[in-house]
């Protein structure tokens, strides 16, 4: 999956996240400042504080209400 900065996508557990770059990285950021981010590991797998989620970039389903606001 290709993300893209701004966009709010899900995670396989239900959760939301934001996808943001920083220093030419992608990292997800949940609504609530107290989480952590996730980053994204070379295989694409998200990582939270170094350690494997489980989850994968292509796990990431995009918000549905992006969805409504780009058709």
């Amino acid at each position: 999956m290709q993300l893209t900065e701004g966009l709010r996508y899900c995670l396989p557990n239900g959760e939301r996240v934001t996808a943001r770059v920083i220093d030419g990285k992608f990292i997800l950021e949940y609504k609530r400042s107290y989480r952590a981010p996730l980053s994204i590991g070379q295989s694409g797998e998200l990582l939270l504080r170094g350690q494997s989620t489980g989850f994968t970039v292509d796990s990431l389903v995009l918000d549905e209400s992006e969805e409504q606001r780009a058709g």
